[in-house]
This record gives structure tokens, C-alpha cells and sequence, in this order.
């Protein structure tokens, strides 16, 4: 009977739904097939070496579990607790990433978690990368990756129009010319259609894409610092940009990332 007790005790049968992120410093948060983003695609928050920044976050979990939120490669300077929803990063003054993304990680305590980049351009950073531009909106996948290719969807999130476009058959083969990347893809994709907003005057919204060439490296140096989770695009010219920090997951094919250009 007790042997019986404990097992009933250890198979907790609730639904364990994600939490999901409401605003981040009053910011609003949405998704977009299945990530979490800023309403305001364009969005980049503003800060500069030495300076410290606090950042509060609004989160809901359906189930009503606790929440731990964890900061998997943190930048310098991180202070916050994974039991509250409110920190700071004290900014250290030889900071050298003029634009970099801080990773959210909600855990609620039964596992299930949900993820959310934040932005943030740091004045007076010490790599000199160039000024980047933002090229008005993020991209996003959600596919598999076998043996190298992507199979899945390709969507494209427009800031300034509102508009989020879709590839929903999308493929690749493998990218060359890029030796700082882990991965590299090369897709192509069809039958592209509005998946919310006016897409109407969007150039970005056709109904085929190709030669889109993107790469992914855990980790890679530039102007001898190391950064993680790096994203490049390849450029008209041919040469791989780096474009900041994003995702791309091995297992599931998924990843997304803000269109940053350095010039």
C-alpha cells in the first residue's frame, strides 16, 4: 500500500502547458508561430558601458506552477535571482559587444520552459564592428534538420508594416563559404502567403524564395572576442555577415533571429 501511495504520489498526470512571457520592461510581448517576441519587431533597447539597467519581466504559466528564469550565457554584469521576475545588468565598462541579445529563460517546475531574446545596443563598446542598421524585421523557422538539411517553414516578420509573411515549404541544401559556422543552409522555399497583417507593399513578400544563405555558430571569435550563439547571413556580395545572436537547434530544425546588419 505504501509502494502504491509513493507511485500514485511520483505520477503527477496535470497538464504541463509552457509559461509564456506577457512584457518585458512594459514592453509587449507576442508570438509568432511559437516564439516569443516584441509586439514591436524594431524594438532595441538602449544602454552603454558602465551603465546599469533594470529589467522586469511579466510572465504567466497556465498551470499556475513556479517559475525559475535562468539566463544561459549571461553577459557580464548579470544580477538576478532565478525566483523573481525583476534583475539587473550593471554593464561593465570594457564591454565589447555593440549590439547583443540577452537570453530569458523561463522553467516552471515541472520542466516545460519558453525562451525570449531581448535586444540591446551598447554604446561605446569596444569591438568596432561598424554602425548596424536594422533591416526591419526578424526571421523565423520551424523545421527538422537531417543530416545537415533544413525541411520545415520560413517566415519573415515585418516591424514596420506589421506584416508576417510565410514559406511554408521550405528546403535547403548545404551553404558554402563560411568557416566561422557550425551550420550552414541554403534555402529555398514556395508558396509563400500572408500569415498576419498587410503584406501587400512588403518586397520581402513573394511568393518564392531563394539562395537565402544563413549560418549558425555557437560560438565565434570577431576582433578577438568570442561571442555565442552567432547568426550570419550571407550578403548579395556573397560574403557571411554577422547579424547577432539568435538560435538554430539541431534536434528540431528551429531558429529565429532579429535582421541586424552590420555595415
Amino acid at each position: 500500500m505504501m509502494l502504491l501511495a509513493l507511485t500514485l504520489l511520483s505520477c503527477d498526470v496535470r497538464p504541463n502547458d509552457p509559461p509564456r512571457f506577457q512584457s518585458f520592461n512594459g514592453q509587449d510581448i507576442r508570438y509568432i508561430l511559437g516564439f516569443a517576441t516584441f509586439r514591436d519587431l524594431e524594438l532595441v533597447l538602449q544602454t552603454k558601458v558602465g551603465a546599469s539597467v533594470d529589467m522586469e519581466v511579466e510572465i504567466r504559466d497556465p498551470n499556475g506552477d513556479e517559475l525559475q528564469m535562468l539566463f544561459p550565457l549571461a553577459p557580464p554584469g548579470m544580477d538576478w535571482e532565478a525566483d523573481s521576475l525583476s534583475g539587473t545588468w550593471n554593464v561593465p565598462e570594457d564591454y565589447w559587444q555593440p549590439f547583443t541579445q540577452i537570453q530569458v529563460l523561463a522553467v516552471d517546475d515541472r520542466g516545460a520552459a519558453d525562451v525570449l531574446f531581448v535586444p540591446f545596443a551598447v554604446e561605446g563598446a569596444l569591438v568596432d564592428s561598424g554602425d548596424f542598421s536594422f533591416d526591419g524585421g526578424a526571421w523565423f523557422g520551424e523545421g527538422v534538420i537531417t543530416d545537415g538539411t533544413y525541411t520545415g517553414l520560413l517566415a519573415w516578420g515585418n516591424a514596420l508594416s506589421g506584416c508576417v509573411w510565410a514559406w511554408p515549404q521550405v528546403a535547403s541544401t548545404p551553404a558554402e563559404g563560411c568557416p566561422a559556422c557550425d551550420v550552414t543552409l541554403e534555402l529555398a522555399g514556395a508558396s509563400g502567403a500572408t500569415f498576419e497583417g498587410d503584406c501587400s507593399d512588403d518586397t520581402k513578400a513573394t511568393e518564392t524564395i531563394e539562395g537565402f544563405g544563413v549560418g549558425y555558430a555557437a560560438q565565434a571569435d570577431l576582433d578577438g572576442f568570442t561571442l555565442q550563439d552567432v547568426i550570419f547571413l550571407r550578403a548579395s556580395d556573397g560574403s557571411w555577415r554577422h547579424v547577432g545572436e539568435g538560435t538554430l537547434d539541431a534536434e528540431t530544425g528551429a531558429f529565429s533571429f532579429q535582421a541586424f546588419v552590420y555595415d
